[in-house]
């Protein structure tokens, strides 16, 4: 079946629980923002180091910004 939009098909943003496989949605902002993340299947929670993951959070801000200037852009004004 074929989107009706013609636009690529968006998944949500997250990643696999370690214990029970299930999805744990995340989104750019939280793991910018927040330090830890519940599983809501198993509930584990998972603690992000902050300290040992700062390159790749400089990573993702830079991606945030690059994405949110492609919003603004792609807002069309008359």
């Amino acid at each position: 079946m074929s989107n009706q939009n013609n636009q690529p098909q968006q998944r949500p943003s997250g990643f696999k629980c370690p214990v029970c496989g299930g999805f744990i949605p995340v989104s750019i902002q939280q793991l910018l923002s927040v330090e830890r993340f519940v599983c809501p299947q198993c509930f584990l929670e998972i603690r992000l180091n902050k300290g040992e993951s700062q390159k790749a959070l400089d990573a993702l801000e830079k991606v945030k910004v690059a994405e949110d200037g492609v919003k603004k852009a792609s807002v069309f004004r008359a």
